[in-house]
């Protein structure tokens, strides 16, 4: 069902180095994903799950471009396929079919290995790729969906849009970082090759004093001269966004890369991704195509083949601290997650998996080959059912009392009593009450009451008078008093 739990969902469309490094804090799924066989299974160098691509950077933090938004609608509009879909329908390119269950984001963003296609034809909710081969659903993700993708292994991410995408991917804050700026100028000079440029960038992090930790100093002013050149400690963000601005210096285009990295196995097809695998990497334009560099792997290289834990034990440091960590990681509560994780995962699967060939399927198992009469019968019986449970709870059958019938007159007395006076009897004894509303009553309707009152105990607490002369004749009194009070 859906949900509205203003806790982290997980990544936004702005980045700036503390955001991906507070994601770090959290063992939240994020999604799910499962391959038809363990072979399709990436290796874990090669799980970059793909979500959004910021192209701004105004000095600190990197955003999506409004200039990107208006010219995806401008191209949908125009009926445009991206460059990624058109290669994909071509037989050279070997696609792999994976399904993803992804957890409320409440956005629309979708994650990808990279570079992947959406397979709508089986998808509830439709997926547009957009031409910066991002993904897209068509509405927010507000409760568990299940997606169905293509993963291309072997199809790098193409330039869709020109000039347009070379133009908006070498934008620099002219006045920000102006020794990065240098720096990139230099490079520029020396190597004057862009890939020869990018592998230097990349020799420069491996070649430094760099650590990889969650909790950096502040970094107020020039923050990529201040990593590059000062502290040169960071998450995966200041790396990356380090990287791209020096590119961008040295008019090389480039930009940063919002997603995931890693995935834990939960069966030998099955990868599960938590908020704390969440990355940032940089994609460089060369030769026309958009090449992945990961400046963190230079730094921490366990980051990229064992995951985050690892790449914090060699610098160490841990996710988790003192007693929760030391509980977190002990055999049986170890145990017990993995158990809830499949469990989790096997009811997630069946829930979101019934679709109508799941539905025809139970049909036929119950009816056989299905026709349109079976259907026909199959849908009226329901509905028949259903009515007659329907009726039997809304309609106010009248129920018969299995009470004495002298009881029943003399609590019909009673009754009768609270309508005439006004006096309402609550939780008094018949007794109590009838000489509460004595005063109000004449000399005749008392003796009848103090009358009906003993022959009512003689017949429950003495027993001396048979129940069918006692039926009658408190039905006598009752119609007695009730000419009294009239």
């Amino acid at each position: 069902m859906p949900t509205s739990k203003s806790s982290k969902t997980g990544l936004a469309e702005t980045v700036t180095p503390g955001d991906i490094a507070s994601l770090a804090q959290s063992s939240e799924l994020a999604f799910t994903a499962t391959f038809q066989n363990k072979e399709d299974v990436p290796v874990m160098a090669r799980r970059y799950w793909r979500a959004m691509v910021m192209e701004n950077f105004d000095g600190k933090t990197w955003a999506i471009d409004d200039k990107r938004k208006l010219a995806e609608r401008q191209l949908e509009n125009l009926g445009k396929t991206p460059k990624s879909l058109q290669l994909s329908s071509t037989d050279e390119i070997s696609a792999i079919a994976y399904e993803m269950i992804v957890e409320p984001t409440h956005q629309t963003w979708l994650f990808g290995l990279t570079l992947s296609t959406p397979d709508n034809s089986k998808n509830t909710t439709f997926v547009r790729q957009r031409h910066d081969h991002t993904l897209q659903a068509e509405s927010a993700i507000t409760s568990k969906k299940q997606f169905h993708l293509h993963y291309l292994p072997n199809l790098t991410v193409p330039n869709s849009t020109g000039e347009f995408e070379k133009q908006l991917n070498l934008s620099v804050a002219r006045n920000s970082n102006p020794e990065t700026q240098k720096w990139a100028n230099e490079l520029k000079v020396h190597y004057q090759d862009p890939m020869r440029i990018a592998e230097a960038i990349m020799g420069y992090f491996a070649s430094q004093s760099f650590r990889y930790t969650l909790s950096p100093n502040p970094m107020p002013s020039n923050p990529v001269d201040t990593f590059l050149f000062d502290e040169q400690a960071g998450f995966c963000a200041h790396y990356a966004g380090a990287m791209a601005f020096a590119l961008r210096a040295a008019d090389i285009p480039a930009r940063l890369v919002a997603g995931y990295h890693g995935g834990e196995s939960l069966e030998d097809n099955v990868l599960q991704i938590r908020q704390y695998d969440a990355h940032a990497w940089v994609e460089v334009l060369i030769d026309n195509k958009w090449v992945r560099y990961d400046p963190t792997s230079m730094a921490a290289p366990s980051r990229i083949t064992r995951g985050l834990e690892q790449a914090l034990l060699d610098f160490g440091e841990t996710r988790e601290q003192g007693f929760l960590r030391d509980f977190t990681q002990s055999g049986l509560i170890t145990e017990l997650q993995t158990w809830l994780r499949h469990l989790d995962y096997s009811w997630s699967k069946w829930v979101l998996g019934f679709d109508a060939n799941s539905q025809r399927d139970i049909f036929e198992e119950l009816l056989g080959d299905l026709n349109t009469t079976k259907i026909t019968v199959a849908f009226l019986s329901a509905f028949l059912l259903v009515g007659f449970i329907l009726l039997l709870y809304f309609f106010p059958f009248k129920h018969t009392s299995n009470q004495p019938q002298y009881h029943r007159y003399y609590l019909k007395t009673l009754k009768l009593l609270e309508q005439k006076t006004g006096i309402k009897r609550n939780n008094q004894s018949p007794l109590a009450y009838t000489q509460q509303i004595a005063p109000h009553l004449n000399n005749e309707t008392r003796t009848i009451i103090n009358e009906l009152n003993t022959y009512y105990m003689k017949v429950v607490y003495q027993g001396a008078i048979d129940e069918t002369v006692a039926n009658e004749n408190m039905k006598v009194q009752y119609k007695t008093l009730k000419h009294s009070l009239n």
